[in-house]
């Protein structure tokens, strides 16, 4: 059986991985940008209070269809900062992620 050695290589803030084979075989694996399906916006300038702005259309249904805020005109639901953890278990329990910003 061929022997595998993976080694990690920084590259443009992104990992790249090669995995060398025995015989010189070399792979390199470039693993997805993975973008957030929500970002948590603290900056509102509302004490108490943050935006949850989908990136994408299943976020946007997500909020609009499984949760009880309401939309603004651009998208974003405000947010009491004491219920970000609860959205975010429950997004993630949806299989979507949240990113802070």
């Amino acid at each position: 059986m061929s022997q595998l050695r993976l080694k990690k290589q920084q590259n443009n803030s992104h990992a790249t991985y090669a995995v060398a084979l025995k015989n010189d075989v070399l792979s390199f694996i470039q693993p997805m940008t993975v973008t957030a399906d929500f970002q948590i916006i603290s900056n509102t300038g509302i004490s108490g209070v943050v935006l949850v702005q989908p990136m994408s259309e299943d976020a946007f249904s997500y909020l609009q269809k499984e949760t009880d805020l309401s939309t603004l005109l651009d998208g974003s639901a405000p947010l009491a900062t004491e219920k970000i953890d609860a959205f975010k278990s429950d997004a993630e329990h949806a299989h979507l992620w949240c990113a802070a910003v």
